[in-house]
């Protein structure tokens, strides 16, 4: 249809945040597995680590590193400016550095051990959001995924979960509840 086809042609990465562009897995999923009903309530707050990709510090996310390695810039002639402005290309330095970054090998990110505490749970819902958590982008600056927690309860005998109330099952019999 031709309305669809049109409204494709706006689809880039500015509707979408360049992650459909490049088809970046952003979002870090993670299970932490089943959590005591009992201490849900009682010792919700829990640490929890994991990793994720971050912006290279060392190369400033740029995958590579100012080397004698590096060429002159054709962009701006090696002058570092174009129209007064910084070169996009060279980043105004007037050299194409070629040298791949060691500490992310290229890639403009690398992993990061990170931790998270998790203050309180939601008896109602098997996942938690955290946004701006998950992994950075490599191809845009500033784009991070959201930390997707998943987790379950585990079935406990004596109490059970009714809305956010926690309610203690207590057997009685009709003599001692009169």
């Amino acid at each position: 249809d031709l309305l669809n086809k049109f409204k494709r042609g706006f689809s880039g990465p500015g509707n979408n945040g360049g992650r459909e562009q490049f088809n970046e897995a952003l979002d870090l999923n993670i299970n932490i597995g089943s959590v005591d009903l009992f201490d849900l309530y009682n010792n919700p707050s829990k640490t929890y680590k994991y990793n994720r990709k971050v912006l290279c510090s060392y190369c400033d996310a740029r995958g590579v590193v100012e080397s004698e390695d590096s060429d002159e810039c054709l962009s701006c002639n090696s002058t570092g400016k174009i129209h007064g402005q910084p070169c996009g290309q060279c980043s105004g330095s007037g050299r194409i550095h070629t040298k791949k970054c060691d500490n992310c090998d290229g890639k403009k990110v690398h992993l990061k051990d990170e931790t998270i505490t998790i203050k309180r749970y939601d008896p109602n819902s098997n996942t938690l959001v955290y946004k701006g958590m998950g992994n950075h982008s490599q191809h845009h600056r500033g784009i991070k995924g959201n930390l997707v927690i998943h987790t379950g309860l585990n079935s406990n005998e004596e109490y059970e979960v009714k809305g956010y109330d926690l309610i203690k099952k207590v057997p009685l019999d009709i003599k001692t509840a009169v």
